[in-house]
């Protein structure tokens, strides 16, 4: 394990009360954002995941996308939604795909109505150009 890798480690072990003290992309930049994506994929806790989540499209960079269609078919709400979010904050043209794609995947859930209701407001949102890429 390398310096930055123990360094995200040892942030997301930490409380979740003190996780929000801080914007991780400023402190360990985008090298980080793989390393915030593997974490994502081990963490079995969905509190966790979902500011996982946050934390990896915060970064608006594509390299997130990934990471987001995985989340956005979670099975945990918080998860899910925060997905959603971040697909519009990252935009573009993948973000869309993953979005209308997801659409399909997630009819057969049961809270299908909910879940599209918030990817087809997503994608409005992006073809409007509401939330710029940062």
């Amino acid at each position: 394990m390398n310096e930055l890798e123990h360094k995200v480690r040892e942030y997301l072990s930490r409380p979740q009360r003190y996780w929000d003290d801080e914007e991780p992309k400023d402190i360990y930049g985008i090298a980080a954002l793989p390393i915030f994506s593997a974490a994502f994929d081990r963490e079995s806790d969905p509190t966790r995941r979902a500011y996982i989540t946050r934390i990896v499209w915060r970064y608006r960079d594509i390299a997130a996308l990934p990471t987001l269609a995985k989340a956005i078919r979670d099975g945990n709400e918080a998860v899910w939604k925060d997905a959603v979010d971040g697909l519009v904050y990252v935009g573009g043209e993948s973000a869309l795909r993953i979005l209308r794609d997801s659409l399909e995947d997630v009819a057969m859930l049961p809270d299908a109505a909910n879940r599209q209701e918030w990817i087809e407001e997503a994608i409005t949102q992006i073809g409007e150009g509401q939330f710029p890429r940062g």
